[in-house]
């Protein structure tokens, strides 16, 4: 049974922990796309059809957003004593705690998972333009990368890290 879009849109219980929500954001931001073993689990925890339809639907939310955010700040004034200033005052306040929410909501629901998957299988396929066939949105990743070493898990990256910043090994985990 695949997870819904209804349980990912959840605002009071967000389908991502929140360290892993701000991971998955970090890692969609890094110039070299770096897709995990987790993430792919995650992945295909949800069907396609609900990750285009989940992005769809944000990606028309943001754009909303923006377009207030815009519109309001072409009415802005500095003059107290006009109530139309202080109503868009009121309503930028307004847009930008939706903003903020919004963006919890982006990360929680765990669409950065879905969008650095997509920027990883296009980076990968660039790497390697002889791969018959090239990888494509459906695949399984953990399968098709095996013969290339396979996907990283977040522990190795953590092990890995607290390695290099804690020196006496004691003090590791």
């Amino acid at each position: 049974m695949a997870v819904t879009r209804d349980l990912l849109l959840d605002k009071r219980n967000a389908f991502l922990p929140p360290a892993l929500a701000l991971f998955t954001k970090l890692a969609f931001f890094q110039p070299l796309p770096r897709f995990y073993w987790e993430f792919e689990v995650i992945w295909h925890a949800v069907s396609i059809p609900t990750w285009i339809k989940l992005q769809a639907q944000l990606t028309i939310q943001a754009w909303d957003i923006i377009q207030r955010q815009s519109i309001l700040a072409q009415q802005y004034s500095h003059n107290l004593f006009s109530s139309k200033v202080r109503r868009n005052w009121k309503d930028s306040r307004d847009v930008r705690k939706e903003r903020t929410e919004f963006d919890t909501l982006f990360c929680g629901a765990g669409l950065f998972i879905h969008m650095l998957r997509d920027k990883f299988i296009s980076d990968f396929n660039a790497k390697h333009p002889n791969l018959d066939p090239p990888l494509k949105r459906g695949d399984n990743l953990r399968a098709r990368l095996a013969p290339f070493g396979g996907l990283p898990t977040i522990a190795e990256n953590r092990i890995q890290s607290q390695e290099e910043t804690v020196k006496n090994s004691s003090q590791r985990e």
